[in-house]
């Protein structure tokens, strides 16, 4: 549960208006509660993730620790030349990260790698009696994986009007959009440059889809991008 303590301080201040929610004339200005955006971040612990196995390979076959699958979606991908992709089950994310994958069975490698992510992969699930519309959704979505800071001198929040957005579609014909928030410091409004996201969805009218952060703006976008264009449903997973 650790990665929404921060992001649940996030609420109250997207209810006030500071970070932008509810600025379109056309949509509610009610603010999703604090379940309805946990429940969209679609995870169950401590399962979230796992692949179909059986509890005697678990025992007997050395921990592997990269993935090509989104597990709870059933989506497959490959990972960009370079790097690899880790199944956090403490933080219930994926995380796209540079350098080579560590020995199979060697120990975890989270607290080695965190620092270093070049993007968050986040399973998402979109319910239409909680959000007036996917694009509405979409940029919930996102303001609340980029709060940071715990305080009111560095409390950090992105707007929710995008630019540069640039949308597509995936190898096996997914649609996916790429899209840049402000981020803006709440105590004095001051710009904290912009960040990057990239949402899949699993089909043009699914409910369903997978949100992804880039931490590092400098080296991960075009990494994440082609992890994200590399995505196809494998129902037989």
């Amino acid at each position: 549960m650790k990665r929404f303590l921060i992001p649940l301080l996030s609420l109250a201040l997207l209810g006030a208006g500071c970070f932008g929610y509810g600025l379109k004339k056309e949509e509610p200005s009610s603010v999703p509660t604090q379940s309805v955006i946990e429940d969209a971040f679609e995870a169950s612990t401590p399962t979230f993730g796992d692949a179909a196995t059986s509890s005697d390979n678990i025992l007997i076959e050395p921990k592997k620790w990269d993935v090509d699958h989104i597990y709870s979606k059933q989506l497959a991908f490959d990972a960009p030349s370079g790097y690899w992709v880790y199944l956090s089950e403490a933080e219930r994310s994926y995380w796209l990260v540079p350098g080579a994958v560590p020995e199979q069975g060697s120990e975890d490698p989270a607290a080695s790698i965190f620092a270093t992510r070049a993007a968050t992969i986040y399973p998402i699930r979109f319910y239409p009696e909680n959000f007036p519309t996917w694009e509405r959704f979409k940029l919930t979505m996102a303001q609340f994986q980029c709060v940071e800071g715990t305080t009111e001198d560095d409390l950090i929040g992105c707007q929710d009007e995008p630019r540069n957005v640039i949308s597509g579609k995936t190898v096996s014909g997914l649609p996916y959009e790429k899209f840049e928030l402000q981020a803006i410091r709440k105590k004095d409004q001051a710009s904290q440059g912009w960040r990057t996201f990239i949402v899949v969805r699993l089909g043009e009218t699914s409910d369903h889809g997978v949100l992804m952060t880039v931490k590092d703006e400098n080296r991960g976008v075009g990494p994440a991008l082609e992890l994200a264009k590399s995505m196809w449903i494998d129902a037989g997973e």
